[in-house]
């Protein structure tokens, strides 16, 4: 028995065996299929309150379409959002139905991430979704203070008398 779900599945199967002669035998059997390894990393570079997007085509792994779902998974960063949230996926050996994740970041800090999880009846696609800022480049200027005091405000030259004042 090969037992290969394109999606987490978990349930109790019966498996009955049967001998010609006569024999039944019944096995119950629970099948637990994990999350599957994650379908690609997408990294988002934006800047602040600036809102950038990728795109990318997705088909059904059958010769038919298929109804789905695209949401990120609870935990994921409120800056990314997916569209369309469902609709038709369209079938294995066609252009594909076009998604496009936005990413707008509101502030500076921890790096936003979530997961993209795209499901059929059937089928699941899972992506890891990074979003990043520019690099800082720091500016290159020079410095405009002058050093040098106007006249009036010199302290008095050395050179100069000094007048003393005394009695007489």
């Amino acid at each position: 028995v090969r037992f290969d779900p394109l999606k987490p599945i978990r349930l109790t199967v019966a498996l009955v065996v049967k001998k010609r002669s006569g024999g039944l035998w019944r096995f119950d059997i629970h099948l637990d299929a994990s999350d599957p390894v994650v379908d690609d990393v997408l990294t988002i570079e934006s800047a602040l309150n600036q809102t950038s997007s990728v795109s990318f085509k997705l088909t059904n792994q059958f010769r038919e379409s298929a109804p789905f779902q695209a949401e990120f998974t609870p935990g994921s960063s409120q800056a990314f959002t997916v569209y369309p949230v469902e609709g038709l996926l369209a079938a294995y050996g066609t252009e594909g139905t076009s998604f496009t994740i936005a990413f707008t970041p509101t502030g500076y800090g921890k790096m936003c991430s979530g997961q993209l999880v795209v499901l059929t009846d059937e089928m699941q696609w899972t992506f890891n979704v990074k979003g990043t800022h520019p690099e800082y480049k720091v500016p290159q200027g020079e410095a405009k203070v002058y050093t040098k005091g106007s006249k009036k405000l010199s302290p008095p030259s050395s050179t100069k008398k000094k007048k003393i004042f005394g009695r007489k």
